[in-house]
Order: C-alpha cells, then sequence, then structure tokens
C-alpha cells in the first residue's frame, strides 16, 4: 500500500499505517481542550473508518471528527460531533447509549442513539483509541496504542487508565469482541491474543499462530472467532477457551514464527482459512448467511457460516474498506471515499 494512501486512511484497525498521535507533542496552536469538528457538506464521501447500527439507523465515524447519520445506508446527513480528530471507532450498547473514541484519547458518548455526543475523555498527549467493549449499563473499556487499556465504571461519563502485565508489553491493542459464551477477545499488533473470561477483570496471553498485525476479529459459533490482519490472513478458532495460553514473563513477539503447519495450529486452537487475496483486511461483520471481511483496495471477502469457505463477492474496486454492516438486507461499507452501498452480495 501507498505511504500516501496509508496515511489518508489511519484505519482504526490499523493503527500500525500511520503514526501514532500519542507520539508527537500537542500542537500549541491546536490548544490542549478538543475544538468541535466543522460542517463538511461532503463528510459522507471523505474518509470514514468506523460503522455500526443504533436502532434502525446506522452512525459512521471517521476524519475530522466527522460523525454521519443514515435510516439506510445510502443517504448521510453530518451529526454536530465536540472533537476534530480522527474517530477511529464508534461502538453502541444499545439502540440509545454509544461512544465514538479516536485520537488524543477522545472518547465520545451519546444517550440519545447518535443524534447528539458529548467528550468524556480527552487527552491531546494521550495515545490513539482504536475499539471499546460496552459490557453492561455501568462498566466498559476502552483499548488502544501502545497497550492503552481505559475503564469507565459510570456508564462511560468517566475513565481511568489501567496498567497489567500484557498492556505492558507495549504492543497496540486493535479490537475487541465478545464471544458467544460471554468471554472477551483483544486482538492486536504483531499478532497478539489476549482473553478474558471474567468481563476484562483479567486478561490471558494466548500462545498466537501469527506473527503479523491483528487488526480484527468476530466471534464464530458459541465459542469460537475469527481473527483476520495483514495480508489477508485469516486465523479461525472453534473454542477460545480451548486455546493454548502464554506466560506474560519472557514474552517475545520478535523471536516467534507463524505457523502454518495444520497439526501444529489445531494444538494451539486455531486453523488458518484460506483466502482469495493477499491485501489486508481491516473490518467485518456477521450478517444472516455469512461473515463479510473488507480492506485494502476495496477487498470484499465473503466467509460462509461454518468459516471453511471464502470467495470475493465483487472485485477490488481500489478504494480501501475498513468496516462494513449489515442492515435490512444490504451490506455497506465505510473507506476512504465514505459510505458505500455493497448490495446484497
Amino acid at each position: 500500500m501507498k505511504l500516501k494512501l496509508a496515511l489518508l486512511l489511519v484505519f482504526a484497525a490499523a493503527p500500525g499505517l500511520a503514526q501514532d498521535e500519542g507520539s508527537e507533542a500537542p500542537d500549541p496552536a491546536k490548544g490542549e481542550k478538543p475544538q468541535p469538528a466543522m460542517t463538511a457538506p461532503l463528510a459522507g464521501k471523505r474518509t470514514l473508518v468506523s460503522v455500526a447500527q443504533a436502532g434502525s439507523r446506522l452512525l459512521a465515524v471517521g476524519d475530522r471528527g466527522h460523525i454521519l447519520a443514515s435510516a439506510d445506508g445510502k443517504a448521510w446527513q453530518q451529526v454536530q460531533s465536540p472533537v476534530d480528530v480522527m474517530l477511529n471507532r464508534v461502538r453502541f450498547r444499545d439502540d440509545k447509549t454509544g461512544f465514538a473514541l479516536g485520537h488524543d484519547a477522545a472518547i465520545l458518548v451519546t444517550r440519545d442513539g447518535g443524534s447528539t455526543w458529548t467528550v468524556a475523555h480527552f487527552d491531546a498527549s494521550g495515545r490513539a483509541l482504536y475499539d471499546v467493549a460496552a459490557l453492561d449499563e455501568q462498566r466498559a473499556f476502552a483499548i488502544g496504542g501502545y497497550g492503552t487499556f481505559l475503564d469507565s465504571t459510570d456508564g462511560g461519563a468517566t475513565w481511568t487508565a489501567r496498567e497489567f502485565p500484557i498492556g505492558e508489553l507495549g504492543q497496540h491493542f486493535n479490537a475487541v469482541t465478545r464471544l458467544g459464551d460471554g468471554s472477551l477477545l483483544v486482538v492486536g499488533e504483531k499478532g497478539l491474543l489476549m482473553r478474558s473470561k471474567d468481563q476484562g477483570a483479567n486478561w490471558e496471553l494466548i500462545d498466537s499462530p501469527y506473527t503479523g498485525s491483528f487488526f480484527g476479529v468476530l466471534p464464530h459459533g458459541e465459542k469460537g472467532a475469527i481473527a483476520f490482519g495483514l495480508r489477508g490472513n485469516v486465523f479461525v478458532a472453534e473454542d477460545v477457551s480451548r486455546c493454548a495460553g502464554l506466560a506474560v514473563e519472557g514474552y517475545d513477539p520478535y523471536s516467534r514464527q507463524t505457523v502454518t503447519d495444520g497439526a501444529q495450529l489445531a494444538k494451539l486452537g486455531w486453523r488458518l482459512l484460506q483466502t482469495p487475496t493477499k491485501e489486508s483486511l481491516f473490518g467485518g461483520a456477521r450478517g444472516e448467511a455469512a461473515t463479510l471481511l473488507v480492506g485494502v483496495n476495496g477487498t470484499v471477502v465473503k466467509v460462509d457460516p461454518a468459516a471453511t469457505a471464502a470467495t470475493t463477492p465483487r472485485p477490488p474496486d481500489g478504494d480501501t474498506l475498513g468496516e462494513v454492516v449489515f442492515l435490512n438486507g444490504r451490506w455497506v461499507a465505510v473507506g476512504r471515499r465514505g459510505a458505500i452501498d455493497l448490495g446484497a452480495l
């Protein structure tokens, strides 16, 4: 991928593609306080990074703090945003309560389905945040660059940094999902995998089959997961609770090797899904009859319900996609050129 494109995208699932804002000194001209995003008539055609469903409509976020809403995935209207920094992820706990987060450790909260947003956390010298998980009405956590982990115990009103051994490794935490059995799985830089069986109170490092970065993860079946990332790599576990654990002490990601042998993968609890692409995959979602993954150069990969086969239902169109959602029988993706209706596929 060209460097210019990488810098434009800064996808939440791919923090390694661009310099993390947390590594830069705050801009004196910008100030330490968040500034509201500008109203832009063409915001819906500019870089959007993440999309999520809130009730009957969609919310998308992206470059310059832009937030957009749509009832059908085709027509989009800009929503007032209290920050002008890149927003990397939007997620909803229910139809009304949602979170958007991104660079400068910004966390926005909505209580009305995305119509209005307030700043719950902002630190101009903080690391970029890449994903968020709402555990219940009170508890939530956000993850991000260099092992950043923020906890909230008051419904997202306030956030506190947490330090723990895996976070101290300094690898990016790129994405989190809740599995079918209620456990949590985080994927990240250099093949990082960590799970929690107690709603995020404690985390265990998993022996990863991959040394490249995972950019996304989805639940699979009752206890499994689909983890995907660089160069079109997709790994599937049928039961994450049975995946081999790994001691944090002495862990060195640079000394590890990617496992491709089927027997060795099975011992770790994983298998490699053969995909028809070598393009990096950034986001994905489950639909009624399949899982869809999207990525570089507009790549779309369709995975069957059993996660045993993958196809490309449409040719890459050159515009990188960051995330996708399934709404009313159709797939809607967001990326470098805004929102795209992919149809039924």
